[in-house]
């Protein structure tokens, strides 16, 4: 660093910017050495290549840096070394790239993933197959389209499966937010983890952008600019692990090692649900080993009690026994659901392997005990200030809402009551919208129903609901007359329940504002 410090100060500077792909964050040494300190962008690790904004950039690869960018080679069209020195050990001390105004990257997939017109992500490359208990190896390609308001945002990505089990998790630090300029381009590197167990088959990554003081997420918009979930999603499969699995790396809190004559061990269980409410799911994860290939094609029954929650082949379903080679080691995840009408008690959670005819051949085997608590319901309609009867799509039914206005705090306080038209398997998000003329909203609270506790999973057939928001309202807002939209959709997609007549699945209200 005391090297490349005086190359920064002997080095015509004017027209560049210097990126420094040091392995800490604003490096102390160079800070203390270095008169170039102040205008040196940091890309932590050397994981990042960065076109600047304005004029050509400097990428600087100090020696504890330079091997991560061996994979832009053939990938990143116009830079070029500069120089390369030496240390007094006779060892590479750093190299020096020019990377000019126009470079350009060439990723074989392109993408056009908006996050809030904040950053745009445009490309990626999937750079070797992942497998279970590795990692996903991918370059993403990034666009920075505006101002940044939010200087700690950071990128989160993640591989989820079909029914969003997250199976490996990452936050890289790689080019930080707060040095980000309109128009950077910013080419990124992840390793994303994939969890040793996890069943070969297809995933998706997401990834997202969140806020470290106050884990705000920068949502996905369409090409209307409007919500269309919170993550951008990439396919990706995952195959058999590549090596003998760990077993601590399973990370197994309850271990049972239970063989069997049918080629296969339980090792063990997580049971994660000790306590639930009526209509919430159980998750459970078995921890299954193949002792030999060839195996019988098995069901795995998971009862709760003297009632079943799951039947069927592993892995909801997807990935039989008779599929499984010897050595495998497969994390089977449940999410079953308790009955929404069942009685309060204490539970056992019972495992046993099922063959054709439903005849038991292992088990049942106890794997924990599940306090289980009756959910508290309402049918009845209370006494509604303003009722509308609006029905959305054919679950559920706004039967009216209550406003009151809270002028010393600049708050409008909503009550919603809801009226469920069948059971759901879907968790539908609440929003509530003030919008300006133009359409956009000044003022909003979206959140699961009855502030977070009571998410419409648990409703059943016919229960009247009560949903309370608080919406904080803009300082010196103009008396007068606003529209108000309601309405429930997926987070995960942004997708409305229909609303007969709106072709925006919103309910349309009024809202007077009389302070």
């Amino acid at each position: 660093m005391v090297d490349v410090a005086s190359y920064l100060d002997e080095v015509d500077l004017n027209g560049l910017t210097p990126y420094v792909g040091g392995r800490h964050y604003r490096h102390p040494t160079l800070a203390f050495v270095s008169r170039a300190f102040p205008i040196v962008k940091w890309i932590v690790g050397g994981n990042s290549l960065v076109v600047p904004s304005e004029g050509d950039g400097l990428l600087i690869l100090p020696r504890g840096a330079d091997a991560a960018l061996e994979w832009a080679e053939g990938r990143v069209v116009g830079w070029s070394l500069l120089t390369e020195q030496d240390g007094p050990d006779g060892n590479r001390a750093f190299r020096v790239y020019r990377v000019p105004a126009g470079t350009s990257y060439v990723l074989p997939e392109s993408i056009d993933a908006n996050f809030g017109h904040v950053i745009s992500l445009q490309g990626f490359e999937l750079l070797s197959p992942a497998r279970s208990g590795g990692a996903v190896e991918a370059l993403f390609l990034w666009r920075v389209n505006s101002p940044i308001e939010q200087p700690d945002l950071l990128p989160i990505a993640r591989v989820v499966d079909t029914w969003g089990g997250v199976w490996g998790e990452t936050r890289p630090f790689h080019y930080p937010s707060e040095q980000w300029a309109p128009g950077d381009l910013w080419l990124d590197r992840m390793s994303i983890p994939v969890d040793p167990g996890a069943p070969p088959g297809d995933y998706v990554i997401q990834l997202g952008f969140y806020a470290q003081s106050d884990g705000t997420v920068l949502p996905v918009l369409d090409e209307a600019g409007s919500y269309a979930g919170s993550a951008a999603q990439i396919p990706v499969t995952v195959g058999r692990a590549g090596q003998q699995t760990d077993m601590d790396s399973l990370d197994i809190r309850t271990r049972m090692d239970a063989s069997t004559e049918l080629g296969l061990t339980l090792l063990g269980a997580n049971l994660d649900s000790d306590q639930v409410l009526a209509g919430e799911p159980v998750y459970l994860t078995l921890f299954w080993q193949a002792d030999r290939g060839s195996l019988q094609d098995l069901d795995v029954r998971v009862s709760l009690g003297n009632v079943v929650l799951s039947e069927g082949p592993p892995v909801h379903g997807t990935y039989p026994t008779d599929q499984w080679e010897a050595g495998d080691v497969i994390a089977d995840r449940y999410d079953a659901r308790v009955n929404r009408e069942e009685n309060s008690g204490v539970f056992p959670v019972l495992v046993e392997l099922i063959r054709d005819g439903g005849v038991s051949v292992f088990g049942p085997v106890e794997v924990g005990r599940v306090t289980v608590e009756a959910t508290d319901r309402e049918f009845e309609i209370p006494a509604l200030q303003y009722p509308v009867e609006i029905p959305l799509g054919d679950q559920v039914e706004l039967l009216g809402y209550d406003l009151q206005l809270v002028p010393s705090e600049d708050r409008l306080i909503v009550t919603l009551y809801w009226k469920a038209l069948r059971e759901m398997d879907v968790s539908y998000t609440v929003f509530n919208h003030l919008l300006d003329p133009d359409g956009s909203a000044f003022a909003y609270h979206d959140g699961i129903p009855a502030e977070g506790g009571y998410p419409t999973t648990l409703w059943i057939t016919g229960e009247v609901v009560t949903d309370r928001h608080e919406i904080d309202l803009p300082e010196g807002l103009s008396p007068g007359i606003y529209e108000w939209e309601v309405g429930l959709y997926v987070s995960e997609t942004g997708d409305r329940l229909a609303v007969p007549g709106a072709v925006d699945g919103a309910i349309h209200l009024q809202v007077t504002y009389q302070p």
